[in-house]
């Protein structure tokens, strides 16, 4: 396979036969994003289609994410999940 989109396998959420990723926008908002797998190449699933070049997935703390809250991103190397905004 060449040019495809791969991301770790925990980054995919399955709900009744649809999958999907939460995304990190530019202003570290959370976007969901409906996908269509591909292979699953050891811990990596292989996207075919959902996910645009470049985009950064959420691979830790999805259970405590939510479409349009304000998170503060980390590496997936050196992160333990990414913090919600706290507002002041």
């Amino acid at each position: 396979m060449k040019n495809v989109t791969v991301v770790p396998r925990k980054a995919v959420v399955e709900l009744q036969g649809r999958f999907r990723v939460y995304v990190v926008t530019a202003d570290n908002t959370v976007q969901v994003r409906d996908i269509q797998p591909g292979p699953i190449k050891g811990n990596n699933q292989v996207v075919e289609s959902g996910l645009e070049r470049g985009e950064q997935v959420i691979v830790e703390g999805l259970q405590k994410v939510r479409a349009g809250m304000a998170v503060r991103p980390a590496l997936y190397s050196d992160a333990v999940a990414p913090a919600p905004i706290q507002e002041t």
